[in-house]
């Protein structure tokens, strides 16, 4: 039975073995084996977008698919790596801050080595200043009710009023103090200077001039609610400590988005300035529409400035 059995599989394994052979024989011709032709057809599927390839249409770095080069140099991989990811860092959160300032002599360049933001279009601002705005509004109202809680003073807490000679003449010159301020910045601090570009270069590229106007006064009135108009007196403090205090958060929120820590050490002075204004006029409007005409002004001022270098390059 042995020897039967021996005899009625021994057609198996010859057709078994002539199989064999011809697919050595197809290998042998230049074909690929099936396994290793549908791990090419795999390689060759691109993968799926992730969510900032598909916002900014930029291909971002996959370690996955950089090949093993012994030639490449270590200087330009690692310029590679970096600016890939800064990018992925900073696409979370540079649309966010919607505090504007002008331009500088960094020009439009890269600035010791760290490269320009990625590229937004103009539907892109508008959407994320309009998320944040609404955002900061939000936390404006949930923290307005805990401060009339948890005793704020009923000074901290009215309601924004119309604007006078003496309020209109306090928005004038705080607006006045933080533009001349900024301008002197930008001139005598290279830091400073580098992330206003960078900022600014990003925020108000796609825009067109009027848009600075629906841009500045979003952003401007937005913050106010939330830092001056429920963040100061939820402090419970109607003096400069709750001036200050808000001013340090204040500035620390405006640390990203391309910025670094001087733009932030500036914007906790702005925001002491915007606070003080507050206190001595007890009306949220003061600091609100002198913080947008602030930003209405830089913003001006930046894409005069990119007018005339282009001109000038032309």
């Amino acid at each position: 039975m042995r020897r039967g059995a021996w005899r009625r599989r021994a057609p198996g394994l010859a057709r078994g073995g002539r199989a064999t052979a011809r697919r050595r024989l197809v290998v042998g011709n230049g074909a690929l084996p099936k396994d290793e032709d549908a791990k090419s057809k795999r390689k060759e599927t691109p993968p799926p977008l992730s969510w900032t390839e598909e916002v900014y249409g930029r291909k971002a770095f996959r370690p996955e698919e950089k090949e093993q080069e012994t030639a490449v140099e270590p200087q330009t991989l690692s310029l590679d790596v970096g600016a890939a990811c800064y990018e992925e860092e900073e696409s979370g959160n540079r649309l966010g801050d919607g505090e504007l300032a002008t331009t500088s002599t960094a020009g439009d360049g890269d600035v010791e080595g760290k490269p320009d933001l990625p590229e937004v279009t103009r539907f892109q601002v508008f959407t994320a200043c309009l998320g944040t705005s609404g955002i900061f509004v939000f936390l404006a109202g949930f923290l307005r009710s805990y401060a009339s809680q948890h005793g704020a003073p009923e000074v901290l807490l009215t309601d924004p009023q119309g604007l006078d000679l003496q309020s209109g003449l306090l928005v004038l010159a705080s607006s006045l103090l933080v533009t001349s301020a900024r301008v002197q910045l930008l001139e005598r601090n290279a830091d400073f200077a580098e992330a206003t570009q960078r900022s600014n270069k990003q925020i108000l590229s796609p825009l067109k001039a009027y848009d600075f106007v629906w841009l500045a006064f979003l952003t401007g009135i937005s913050e106010e609610a939330l830092f001056r108009g429920a963040l100061l007196p939820a402090t419970t403090f109607d003096d400069w400590r709750g001036v200050l205090i808000t001013a340090a958060v204040f500035g620390y929120f405006h640390r990203s988005g391309g910025r670094n820590w001087v733009f932030a050490l500036w914007s906790t002075w702005v925001g002491a300035i915007y606070g003080g204004a507050f206190l001595l006029s007890h009306n949220l409007l003061v600091p609100m529409v002198s913080h947008s005409l602030s930003n209405l002004v830089s913003a001006g001022i930046w894409k005069g400035k990119e007018k005339q270098q282009q001109q000038q390059q032309q």
